[in-house]
């Protein structure tokens, strides 16, 4: 399903670029009344790149047990960035187009010269746009793809971060669950009562244990683990009281560790 979405999201993507294309080369020429200037290009060139974007949006979501939860955020972000990103840019291509200067802008600019101030902000930003346009276009959609990267680096981030947490969550649920499992079906088995009872108060143990762990337990949690699955194994009364001994011992270390750095916050 994963794959399916992401081979369709690519091919809508495609689809995207090519519309697009075929409608800049069927209404831009390369005459002098509806030339390609310097800054046509420069906002060709910015909307590929977001469109680039949108199509390896599947490529920046966290590989993880979070995907779900973190997919639309880079989604979201990219796609933000390619509506922006068309808006401004096909507006830089249509104010340096000369045929639409003519046929829009001053036919715009003589409607609105009744209004003393919409008239004075109009050609005011005609004369900007048109003092250096190569220039204007160039740094205002340099400074919207900065942006777009600052934002997109910030989400990726927090993604990684909450990944994280899900890895430690399952690890921890799984140093629990999975000796409480294991335990409760060997006291099943185990017929010598002085065994049953170690074993069982091993079991009380973990199975009361905290949940939240720390990095500084991991290697002890993955020996308690094995030592478990030891026991599991064992067959023999004698060895499975002294392996219940030494993972009750473990099993108390990795609370006191817990409970030292919890302290310590």
């Amino acid at each position: 399903m994963k794959r399916l979405i992401s081979n369709t999201w690519s091919i809508v993507a495609v689809i995207l670029i090519l519309l697009f294309n075929v409608c800049f080369f069927l209404l831009t020429t390369d005459d002098v009344d509806m030339g390609r200037s310097i800054t046509t290009w420069v906002s060709y060139g910015f909307i590929h790149v977001a469109f680039l974007f949108l199509l390896l949006a599947p490529a920046f979501v966290t590989k993880g047990a979070s995907t779900r939860d973190t997919a639309p955020s880079v989604f979201y972000v990219c796609i933000t960035y390619w509506w922006i990103e068309l808006i401004v840019g096909v507006f830089f291509i249509l104010m340096t187009s000369p045929a639409v200067i003519r046929t829009v802008i001053n036919p715009l600019i003589d409607i609105l010269s009744g209004n003393v101030i919409i008239e004075f902000f109009a050609n005011w930003i005609f004369d900007v746009l048109h003092s250096d346009p190569n220039k204007f276009g160039i740094i205002s959609q340099t400074i919207i793809f900065g942006l777009f990267i600052v934002v997109l680096v910030i989400v990726r981030a927090v993604d990684k971060d909450t990944e994280e947490q899900e890895l430690r969550r399952e690890h921890e649920l799984q140093y629990v669950k999975t000796a409480e499992a294991q335990l409760k079906f060997k006291l099943a088995e185990i017929t010598e009562k002085n065994t049953a009872r170690k074993v069982e108060q091993l079991y009380d143990y973990i199975r009361t244990s905290p949940l939240k762990s720390h990095n500084s337990v991991r290697d002890i949690e993955n020996t308690i683990l094995n030592k478990v699955f030891s026991i599991v194994s064992e067959n023999d009364n004698e060895t499975i009281f002294t392996q219940a001994e030494e993972t009750l011992r473990l099993a108390e270390q990795r609370n006191k560790i817990l409970l030292i750095n919890n302290n310590k916050l």
